[in-house]
């Protein structure tokens, strides 16, 4: 695959890095996008030259250019898409900004947007594109209203391109449940993991398997994995 080209938002922290050291070893060249150019330099020395650093605030429209270059190097390469980027701010409704609202929709919904919309030119056919989206797009818990509708909102965008672009363009989502991840800092997740019949929270490794399926199963695509140790339930 050492000619197959793979865009991961969110590259350089928790689920970004593991999925981008696992494409690249898996012979893929990994264009890895996120807000900090020290921290995706630091992932680039880990993973060496099959990752290819892009300093970019998928959050603002001003990123698009920036983007839009990055992949034009690539034309017809480019097979994978994985909008990992997010962020959350827990809140309760009432205590929520609107600037929170503005924030969170940004960077989890529309810097997706923006992503496939840059990369949509470069696509090889056939690709396929993995939105990170959550469970509490599913299921929403109190604290998580403008996130729980950030991913409710990417679940729904997964399923209107799915039919769009099929046949050549595979869109599906993962959900990941509680994951160990620097999303959470400063929360004990210990005490989550009872939540669920496996008994822990999940780490980005988990999601790993899910990856695979969806890179390789070619005749499914509008679908959302959950990976959630049974949250759900």
């Amino acid at each position: 695959m050492k000619n197959t080209t793979a865009i991961v938002t969110g590259a350089s922290s928790g689920i970004g890095i593991a999925i981008s050291k696992h494409l690249c070893s898996l012979g893929y060249n990994v264009i890895g996008i996120a807000r900090s150019e020290a921290k995706l330099e630091s992932v680039k020395k880990e993973l060496g030259p099959c990752f290819m650093p892009v300093a970019c605030d998928v959050s603002m429209s001003d990123c698009v250019p920036t983007l839009s270059k990055a992949f034009e190097a690539y034309q017809s390469k480019i097979s994978v898409i994985v909008n990992n980027a997010g962020i959350i701010k827990r809140s309760t409704f009432v205590d929520s900004s609107e600037a929170q609202w503005t924030r969170e929709f940004e960077t989890n919904l529309f810097g997706s947007f923006r992503v496939v919309r840059a990369a949509l030119p470069f696509l090889a056919k056939p690709s396929s594109i993995i939105n990170i989206a959550s469970t509490l797009g599913i299921r929403p818990i109190a604290e998580t209203s403008v996130y729980s509708a950030s991913k409710a909102a990417m679940l729904n965008w997964t399923k209107s391109i799915a039919i769009e672009f099929a046949p050549n363009i595979r869109v599906n989502a993962i959900s990941p449940g509680i994951i160990e991840t620097p999303i959470h800092q400063g929360r004990d997740l210990t005490q989550d993991g009872h939540l669920q019949p496996m008994n822990r929270v999940g780490m980005p490794s988990d999601l790993l398997p899910a990856v695979d399926y969806l890179i390789n199963a070619q005749w499914v695509t509008g679908t959302n994995v959950v990976v959630d140790g049974g949250i759900l339930l």
